[in-house]
């Protein structure tokens, strides 16, 4: 079930992790348990089903809790992390590192990189996104440090690779292109500086990790492509950014991802001249598919670049 859910066989992925589930059940064995519905909530989030995702990563919070069992504790706390984020529950989430820090820190005998990584990775982007920057690049410096040790070993950990990335490339972009500087965010009417040289090398490290976590779990091509192509675009190569997002959102529709389906068209959309048709319609895609999926926070950047545009 975790191979078929690392290529993007979601199909058989879930029949395999309900198989898991239902012997579970039937031998009384609640770990395995928690194995088959915490591989099942990951492949709800992957399909943008937050909803069931987080209503079975909660189940296996209490069972694991139950039975004092710290490391499924902290798996199911970093999938519930996951589901908070396109909401934009910030402090919740926030609330939630802590808690699986406590965990892992109250048992060292867990060994388990991919999770250390999602933690670090998630802590950055909600570090972020709180404001608060240090802490964020602290969590950035680790995550990259532990993702560089070794190679991708659990599919599940997309998106702890894409968050670091993700926060890299967003201050390089906020410290050139501000609403000052690119009024209504048409950022093809920007002018480009040198590459800081304070952003520059851990957003192409990061960038490169995630590239090889995709080129081991093909479900992270979408968002591999995705963070590539801002690289290339804050670097002034626009149109191999484009060429990048574009297949970035080839790569979200052939896997059935519409989470990064929707981030691929919103990249694609913020970057086009406000004169072209197809900056608009990108956008609506990009909102109308948030909508769907209930990413209220993403949902509303969209709003707010669609405000812009239209604001004389």
């Amino acid at each position: 079930g975790m191979y078929y859910a690392g290529v993007g066989n979601w199909r058989r992925a879930r029949q395999l992790f309900k198989q898991v589930i239902d012997a579970a059940e039937t031998i009384g064995d609640r770990y395995r348990w928690d194995d088959g519905v915490g591989n099942q909530a990951i492949v709800d989030y992957f399909q943008g089903d937050f909803a069931a995702s987080m209503t079975l990563s909660r189940q296996m919070f209490e069972s694991a809790k139950r039975r004092d069992d710290a490391h499924n504790q902290a798996w199911a706390l970093r999938s519930e992390i996951y589901c908070l984020l396109p909401k934009g529950e910030l402090i919740m989430a926030d609330a939630h590192l802590t808690g699986l820090a406590a965990l892992l820190e109250r048992d060292t005998h867990i060994v388990d990189q991919a999770l250390r990584i999602d933690m670090y990775g998630l802590l950055a982007l909600v570090k972020f996104r709180l404001g608060q920057i240090e802490a964020a690049l602290a969590a950035g410096k680790q995550a990259t440090a532990l993702m560089a040790q070794t190679s991708p070993v659990s599919y599940l950990s997309l998106p702890g690779y894409a968050s670091t990335a993700q926060v890299y490339l967003r201050l390089w972009e906020a410290e050139y292109l501000t609403r000052q500087q690119v009024p209504g965010y048409d950022l093809e009417q920007a002018e480009f500086s040198q590459p800081s040289p304070i952003w520059t090398p851990a957003a192409r490290e990061a960038c490169k990790i995630l590239r090889g976590y995709a080129r081991v779990f093909p479900i992270g091509k979408s968002q591999a492509r995705l963070w590539q192509g801002l690289f290339e675009w804050q670097s002034g190569r626009r149109r191999l950014a484009h060429e990048y997002w574009r297949n970035s959102l080839t790569a979200a529709r052939q896997l059935a991802m519409p989470f990064d389906e929707g981030l691929a068209h919103f990249e694609i959309g913020r970057h086009l001249n406000s004169a072209n048709p197809q900056r608009a319609q990108h956008l609506a895609r990009a909102r109308e598919i948030f909508e769907s999926l209930q990413a209220t926070d993403l949902k509303d950047q969209v709003v707010e670049v669609q405000a812009c545009t239209a604001r004389p």
